[in-house]
């Protein structure tokens, strides 16, 4: 018998460019200085999550872009086919 992942692959294994793509246009905000806080949402290669933030004075804003992104999440705003 065989076990198969029913979520299928992680984009990890591939590569994934488009994360790549992302995290290195945000070093490059980053370091520009454009950026000013910033949460992190990570899930592993193994299936575990993580979160980082940093930024800490920027608590209002903060709050309100991660109650967008988990409406985003939430109702398929952006979803990738």
């Amino acid at each position: 018998m065989k076990v198969v992942n029913l979520r299928g692959e992680p984009a990890s294994i591939d590569g994934n460019p488009d994360l790549v793509d992302q995290l290195e246009e945000l070093l490059h905000r980053a370091r520009a200085g454009s950026i000013t806080a910033m949460g992190m949402a990570v899930v592993n290669i193994d299936g575990s999550v993580a979160t980082r933030w940093s930024g800490g004075d920027q608590t209002i804003p903060m709050v309100a872009a991660i109650s967008m992104l988990h409406y985003e999440f939430l109702n398929g705003v952006g979803a990738r086919a």
